[in-house]
């Protein structure tokens, strides 16, 4: 998260992240997150090594879950994965992928990069 620590708190605070206390003394956060198959219809093929893999999809619902077990979940569904609301304290939040940049596997590990507009009208961010 970049910007100013307010901003980067709210950021934090609308991804999942809770207690002043952790964002503020730079403690590490943990949380289980899990990857699903995309449902038919969706391309999911690349090459890697030679070989034609299958990609997978993150469960941003799950790890919502998992991260702030006390949201209600509005929407999110594995054909727009990049798309997924929720409601805390007083109005919905909408968490939307604009840009992604991939490391595809290598024997280095894997990742990503993601841009996440922020849309909500909750008060307690």
């Amino acid at each position: 998260v970049e910007g100013d620590s307010g901003q980067a708190a709210v950021a934090w605070r609308a991804l999942g992240g809770f207690g002043e206390e952790a964002f503020a003394k730079r403690k590490v956060e943990t949380f289980a997150t899990r990857f699903v198959i995309p449902p038919a219809g969706i391309p999911n093929m690349y090459s890697f090594e030679g070989e034609t893999v299958a990609g997978v999809v993150q469960d941003r619902a799950f790890e919502l879950q998992q991260r702030m077990p006390t949201a209600q979940l509005l929407s999110w569904d594995p054909k727009a994965p990049d798309v997924l609301t929720y409601r805390t304290g007083t109005g919905p939040t909408e968490l939307a992928v604009v840009q992604r940049s991939i490391e595809l596997p290598s024997e280095k590990g894997f990742g990503s990069n993601e841009f996440v507009r922020i849309t909500t009208t909750s008060s307690s961010l």
